[in-house]
């Protein structure tokens, strides 16, 4: 008997989308972060040898992808709202595939930086699956479903560290690379066979330029709030960003070899936690307020950001960063979800790349600052730093859910 295959509903039609992005983010989130922790290292590779100039080559070298970002993430989002949001996965996947290929043949850190400007320019791919699955998402499961997707990007982070420290070890980086640029090429073919997008264009007279994408920010209080916190949230996170790596170089001196492994599995243990809290956090969310939760998460992290000072051994380290992924893995998830819950749905895109680019810019200013202090102060008084910004923005997004409960409780 030829059974006949059951038409979709939006429910199952939602859910379809969410389970092919997941795979297809975790490929690409793999992929990329093989090599991209070791950045401060393959710096040492390209002939710069004084350690300081290294971990200010390094915030630079961060720092780079996210300028580019900055600028161009509006304009995909507000494309996407325009022409579909799985072209932009495709756009970004794509585009992010050949300018990380094209890294494994570089020789100095110019060219380097050059293509991490190219990196960014073309990126955008996670926010862009962010805006897709959103919108296909019923606003009573968003919490879910971007907590889920949440988990592939971290899983990825885990998987991709893993493996690209003993790649790396073995291969050299160069080699690394070009595996990425083929693991981003995977991830756009799964998206291009099997996601399927219901993607209604706006009719003209409904469209908005990109006037009014970033007349948002004064529009909509609930993306306003959040792209401040996000904003302050990111410069913590990133601060400490280019000299993870060398810190862990530091603690491991004179204990042996497989320096790149060790490092890998100490990027992988925020992922690994993630991977079983960004699911509990999205329904914490769902059920009590997204604001709320994001606030609880940033307090948390910030908290537990301060014991990085004490650190000795890179058992701690692996340790410490665990606990601080339990924390971080609500973050973005609640971010999304407070800003797509409050936004028009036909400008769900344009928002969330709004918030992508205070991220961006934070990503900017963290890798920049933490580069520059650590080389003239050392690097363990930027974990202070980093856990003295978290509390402040949990502080800020305590204050923002709690005047909204207020208002939404006035007669």
């Amino acid at each position: 008997m030829i059974q006949r295959e059951e038409p979709q509903t939006p429910d199952t039609r939602w859910r379809r989308t969410l389970y092919i992005m997941w795979l297809a983010e975790f490929v690409a989130t793999s992929g990329i972060s093989l090599v991209m922790p070791f950045l401060p290292l393959y710096v040492l590779d390209l002939g710069v040898d004084d350690p300081a100039d290294a971990q200010r080559w390094a915030g630079f070298l961060i720092a780079a992808n996210f300028i580019s970002s900055a600028l161009m993430a509006p304009v995909w989002g507000w494309l996407g709202d325009r022409y579909g949001r799985k072209k932009m996965v495709l756009r970004a996947i794509f585009g992010l595939s050949v300018a990380i290929g094209l890294m494994g043949f570089v020789r100095t850190p110019q060219q380097l930086l050059a293509l991490r400007l190219l990196q960014g320019a073309v990126g955008g791919f996670v926010s862009a699956s962010v805006a897709l699955v959103a919108s296909a998402t019923p606003k009573k499961h968003l919490g879910y479903a971007l907590g889920m997707l949440q988990t592939a990007s971290t899983s990825g982070h885990v998987i991709g560290p893993l493996f690209g420290g003993l790649l790396a070890d073995r291969f050299g980086y160069a080699q690394v690379f070009l595996i990425t640029g083929a693991t981003c090429v995977v991830a756009g073919i799964i998206v291009t066979l099997f996601v399927h997008e219901k993607f209604t264009p706006v009719a003209p007279e409904k469209r908005v330029g990109m006037r009014e994408t970033f007349s948002m920010l004064l529009t909509l209080p609930a993306l306003r709030a959040t792209f401040g916190i996000m904003f302050i949230t990111q410069i913590g996170l990133m601060t400490i960003q280019p000299i993870l790596a060398l810190f862990v170089q530091s603690l491991e001196q004179g204990s042996g070899g497989m320096l790149r492994t060790k490092v890998g599995l100490i990027f992988a243990m925020p992922g690994l936690a993630s991977i079983v809290a960004a699911p509990l956090w999205g329904r914490r969310g769902d059920r009590v307020g997204h604001r709320h939760t994001l606030a609880i998460a940033l307090l948390g992290a910030g908290i537990l950001y301060l014991p990085h000072y004490l650190v000795r051994t890179a058992a701690q380290m692996m340790v410490i960063r665990f606990s601080v992924g339990l924390c971080t893995a609500g973050i973005l998830p609640a971010a999304h979800s407070v800003v797509a819950s409050a936004a028009d749905p036909n400008r769900t895109a344009g928002a969330l790349s709004l918030l992508s680019t205070a991220r961006w810019l934070g990503s900017i200013a963290g890798p920049l600052m933490g580069g520059y202090l650590s080389a003239h102060f050392g690097i363990r008084p930027m974990f202070m730093i980093t856990g003295a910004l978290l509390l402040t923005s949990g502080l800020s997004a305590w204050h923002a859910a709690h005047r909204t409960a207020a208002k939404a409780n006035e007669p």
